[in-house]
């Protein structure tokens, strides 16, 4: 793999990471960074600090050769975003799915060939099935497919026979339609 100097290598402060997002996108204008990570949730500081957590980090998620840049700031929630460099062409990709991740840290990982992010998260118990426990939450992330996934070391392998998923209205603008995807990867779209 060849590496490629880009603006991403450049970065050296928060200021700079604000400066680059407003570049690429103005709906995040509201992103914030703070210059340290700092959680009220004392489980959650001692997670950030036994991970040793940095409030952003450098690393090729997508392997062609420039430097992508993750980052750990707050867009009304605590939000964890990916900008992607494929040439002086940036994508970002926001890792935070639900507004309750606050408490979630993201570690880089590189394994071989291929750099990973193994995702930290706590789920809060659910009283109405008796849970009582906090469970901390581990996925590991890898960028595929044109976005980050959660990477399955052991994929289960089907024959199927075909797809099919059909909507109904409602009271709404809901859309009702159907669509039937074959082995042969030909469709059928009704709308």
């Amino acid at each position: 793999q060849i590496k490629h100097h880009n603006r991403i290598d450049d970065i050296k402060n928060t200021r700079e990471i604000l400066s680059l997002i407003n570049s690429i996108d103005s709906d995040y204008k509201y992103f914030k960074i703070k210059s340290t990570l700092k959680y009220t949730d004392k489980e959650c500081q001692h997670l950030c600090d036994s991970l040793n957590i940095k409030v952003f980090s450098k690393a090729d998620f997508d392997n062609n050769g420039y430097t992508d840049l993750l980052v750990i700031g707050e867009f009304g929630v605590r939000f964890t975003l990916c900008i992607l460099d494929s040439g002086n062409k940036y994508a970002l990709k926001g890792l935070t799915k639900a507004l309750n991740e606050g408490c979630s840290f993201p570690v880089i990982v590189s394994d071989g060939d291929v750099t990973y992010i193994n995702y930290y998260s706590f789920k809060d118990p659910d009283w109405r099935k008796g849970d009582s426990i906090r469970t901390r939450v581990l996925k590991k992330l890898i960028y595929k497919y044109g976005d980050f996934i959660e990477c399955n070391s052991d994929p289960k392998h089907y024959n199927i026979k075909k797809i099919e998923y059909k909507t109904t209205m409602c009271f709404g603008s809901c859309p009702e339609f159907s669509i039937i995807i074959n082995p042969d990867r030909t469709a059928k779209y009704d709308a």
